[in-house]
C-alpha cells in the first residue's frame, strides 16, 4: 500500500539515512576526541578515512531516489541495513571493537528491520548484528592502549554485561516490534479493503444520481414525441402538404436518437463509475469535452467559454456527474429560451468555480431561496430533478451552488468546488 510519502520504503530510507547521518557524526566526534586530547595515534587514519567515503557512497543512491521521490523496495531497504551492519562492523573493528560506546548504533538497523521489513528478513538482520557484536570481543584494535581489558577486572565484567543486554534487547526488539508492525500492515489492509467497498458504495449512490438525472433528460424529447403524436393525431380537413409530415417525423428521429443516445450514456457510465481507478483531467479539458458533447444535441445554441487563469489548470478527476451537471445547467437554459449560454471557468490554488449564465427568462423570485433544497420544477412535464442534482453533485465533491438572476435577465448558477490534485490528495477525495 502506497503510503502519503513517496512509498512505504523510501519514507524508511529516508529515515536510516538520518539515523546514519547520526552515527557519521558520533564516530567523528569519538575519533576527534581520542587524536586531540587522549592522543590516541596508534587509530589507522588513513583506513578510517576510506570507511567514512565508503558510508558516504553507499548513502548516495538511496538519498538520490529521496530526493527525485522515486520509489524504493524492500529488497533496496534490506540492502542498505546490510550496508549499515557492514561498515558499522568495520568501523568499530578499528576503534577499539566492543569497547567502544558507540556499538550500541547496532540497534539502529535492527529496529529499522524490525518497523519496515518482513519477519525472515528481521530476525536475520537482528542476528547478524548480534554475530557482528560477539565477533567484535574477539577482534578488533583496541581505541587507547588502556582501555584493553584484562580477564580478571571489573571492566571486562562491565563489557560482557553491555554484551548480553545488546542480546536482549535484540531479541525484544525483534520480537516485539515485528509483531507491532505486522498489526499495523494488517490495519492498513483491513482500511484498504474499507476503502473498496465505500468506493462500490459510492458508485452505486452515483449511478443511482446519474439514472435520475438521465430521467430528467429524457423528459423533454418524450414529452416533444407525445406533442408530436398529438397533432399527427389530430384530424386535418386541410390536408397538410407531405413535406410538413416528412419534417415532423424528421423531428421525431431526432428525438429519438437522443433518447437512445442517453440511455447508451447510462450504460457506459454505470461501467465507469464502478471503476476503482479514477482518470485524471485538466479543468479545462473536461470543460471543453462536456460542451461539445453538449453541442451535438443543440447544435443551434450558442456556448461561449471565457477562462480566468491563475497558474496552470488543475487536475480534477473526471466524474461523470460533474459533466452530467453541465449538461442539466445547459438544458434548463434551453428550456427557459436562451439562445445563448455563457460558460465562466476560474481557478485558484486551493478551489475552482464554473459559472453559467444566459439570456433566458431567469428563475421565478419565490422559488430561488427553495431551488435544490427539494425536487421543484415550474414546467408542466418537469420532475424538478436538475438542480437538486446539481446541488447533490456538489455535496459530494465538497462544493457549493449558487442560484441568482441576473439584471440584464436571465438566471446564473455558479459551482465552486476545493481543488484537490495539487496536494496530491485525488486518491482520497475519489475514496472518500
Amino acid at each position: 500500500m502506497i503510503s502519503e510519502f513517496h512509498g512505504r520504503f523510501t519514507q524508511y530510507t529516508a529515515r536510516l539515512l538520518l539515523a546514519r547521518g547520526v552515527m557519521l557524526v558520533a564516530f567523528s566526534l569519538l575519533i576527534g576526541y581520542a587524536l586531540l586530547l587522549l592522543k590516541a595515534h596508534a587509530l589507522n587514519q588513513p583506513v578510517l578515512a576510506v570507511l567514512f567515503l565508503l558510508y558516504l557512497a553507499g548513502s548516495i543512491p538511496p538519498l538520490w531516489s529521496v530526493y527525485r521521490q522515486q520509489r524504493t523496495s524492500a529488497r533496496q531497504l534490506f540492502q542498505q541495513l546490510l550496508l549499515d551492519i557492514s561498515l558499522l562492523s568495520a568501523l568499530l573493528y578499528f576503534t577499539g571493537g566492543y569497547t567502544n560506546p558507540l556499538i550500541s548504533f547496532y540497534l539502529f538497523p535492527v529496529l529499522m528491520a524490525g518497523i519496515a521489513l518482513s519477519r525472515h528478513h528481521a530476525w536475520l538482520v537482528g542476528g547478524l548484528a548480534i554475530l557482528a557484536y560477539t565477533l567484535l570481543m574477539h577482534y578488533y584494535q583496541p581505541l587507547l592502549p588502556m582501555m584493553q581489558p584484562s580477564l580478571h577486572d571489573g571492566f571486562q565484567l562491565h563489557l560482557l554485561g553491555m554484551w548480553l543486554t545488546f542480546v536482549l534487547s535484540v531479541l525484544l526488539l525483534v520480537g516485539v516490534v515485528v509483531r507491532i508492525s505486522e498489526q499495523r500492515r494488517e490495519h492498513e489492509q483491513q482500511l484498504a479493503d474499507w476503502q473498496q467497498r465505500s468506493i462500490r458504495g459510492r458508485s452505486m449512490v452515483a449511478l443511482g444520481a446519474q439514472a435520475a438525472s438521465d430521467s430528467h433528460e429524457l423528459s423533454t424529447p418524450i414529452n416533444s414525441l407525445m406533442l408530436l403524436l398529438t397533432e399527427l393525431e389530430r384530424p386535418r380537413t386541410d390536408h397538410a402538404p407531405d413535406q410538413e409530415a416528412a419534417a415532423t417525423m424528421q423531428v421525431m428521429q431526432q428525438q429519438l436518437n437522443r433518447c437512445r443516445q442517453v440511455l447508451a450514456r447510462l450504460g457506459k457510465r454505470a461501467v465507469e463509475l464502478s471503476s476503482t481507478e479514477p482518470e485524471v483531467v485538466p479543468l479545462t479539458q473536461l470543460v471543453e469535452q462536456s460542451v461539445a458533447k453538449w453541442r451535438n444535441l443543440f447544435p443551434d445554441i450558442r456556448v461561449e467559454i471565457k477562462t480566468e487563469a491563475r497558474g496552470a489548470p488543475p487536475q480534477i478527476i473526471a466524474d461523470p456527474m460533474l459533466e452530467q451537471t453541465l449538461f442539466v445547467l445547459f438544458d434548463n437554459s434551453v428550456d427557459a429560451g436562451a439562445s445563448c449560454i455563457h460558460l465562466r471557468v476560474a481557478w485558484d490554488a486551493t478551489q475552482a468555480a464554473m459559472t453559467v449564465w444566459d439570456n433566458g427568462s431567469g428563475f421565478i423570485e419565490s422559488l430561488l431561496k427553495s431551488v435544490g433544497d427539494e425536487p421543484l420544477t415550474t414546467k408542466a412535464h418537469g420532475k424538478g430533478l436538475g438542480l437538486y442534482l446539481a446541488h447533490f453533485v456538489m455535496d459530494q465533491m465538497r462544493g457549493s451552488v449558487a442560484i441568482s438572476n441576473r439584471t440584464e435577465g436571465g438566471a446564473c448558477v455558479q459551482l465552486r468546488f476545493p481543488v484537490v490534485a495539487k496536494q496530491g490528495q485525488l486518491a482520497k477525495a475519489a475514496h472518500s
